[in-house]
């Protein structure tokens, strides 16, 4: 049974419409205080698990938008 609160990193980087490694580049740059993308809350490496509510409300944010 799926949990359908919580994305794969392949599907966040479906939900962006950009490859595993950029979401890897927004993370990087989170833990690096460069950025405020959500971090997961579960996993490793290509198994992490974030929150879709966070996901979502992210990419609304005008920080979220790169340019």
């Amino acid at each position: 049974m799926k949990n359908d609160s919580l994305l794969t990193l392949r599907e966040v980087a479906q939900f962006f419409g950009v490859s595993t490694k950029t979401i890897g580049r927004r993370l990087k740059d989170a833990k690096e205080n460069k950025s405020s993308f959500p971090g997961p809350v579960f996993g490793y490496s290509r198994k992490l698990l974030f929150r879709r509510e966070e996901i979502e409300s992210w990419k609304e944010e005008p920080e979220g938008e790169e340019g």
